[in-house]
């Protein structure tokens, strides 16, 4: 009998742990449902629809990353995909995402965009608008043509909103952004990045 009274306190001190636990696991599953960290419809949408384009090259000094850059190629796609996100997120009606998407095909008809996020560890050469860069980047296309840059702009930092965040969401922490414009190249086409640690070519998809 003495044993069997022993056990009361013991079941009833289970019981109460076992309550908690379920608790603490239905708190963590609460808290799991309002910070999810997966992406939302309009990313997944947007990422899948542009990442085909998405190329990526890395110049490494031995086990060193010397430079590490990702580039997207603003083809017609692409900006359709852009324009639709942004109008999403700005809660735009027919007729302003009607004039958002004509704009963008505007540009892409003026010739090709690049959108470029550049990794340096020696942050001063990673600007690609200094009177001489330590860095060049031009595009080699089918036809044999090197394509300079017509026009180089640096997207600044305190540019880093909420939406261009969405848009450009492989802009890294540490990356300086860029948006790079060329003459229409013909296919196929590699954006060519090289200096003095090393080149790399990136095929882009151009639709």
């Amino acid at each position: 009998m003495r044993r069997a009274r022993a056990l009361v306190p013991a079941v009833g001190l289970l019981a109460i742990l076992a309550l908690g636990l379920l608790a603490g696991c239905q708190k963590l599953q609460n808290l799991k449902e309002e910070f999810d960290p997966r992406l939302s419809q309009a990313d997944q949408a947007y990422q899948g629809a542009v990442e085909p384009y998405l190329a990526q090259g890395v110049v490494r000094g031995g086990p060193a990353t010397e430079m590490q850059a990702k580039a997207l190629p603003l083809t017609p796609t692409v900006r359709r995909a852009w324009a639709q996100r942004a109008a999403l997120a700005q809660s735009l009606d027919q007729a302003a995402t009607a004039q958002l998407l004509a704009q963008e095909e505007a540009e892409a008809a003026k010739g090709l965009e690049v959108v470029l996020s550049l990794y340096v560890p020696e942050r001063q050469w990673s600007d690609l608008t200094a009177p001489r860069p330590d860095w060049r980047v031009f595009i080699q296309d089918g036809a044999g043509q090197r394509l300079e840059p017509q026009d180089i702009r640096l997207i600044r930092e305190r540019e880093r909103s909420a939406l261009n965040q969405s848009l450009y969401y492989f802009w890294g922490p540490w990356d300086r952004l860029f948006r790079v414009r060329f003459d229409r190249p013909a296919p196929p086409a590699r954006l060519v990045i090289t200096g003095a640690p090393g080149r790399v070519e990136m095929p882009l998809k151009l639709d």
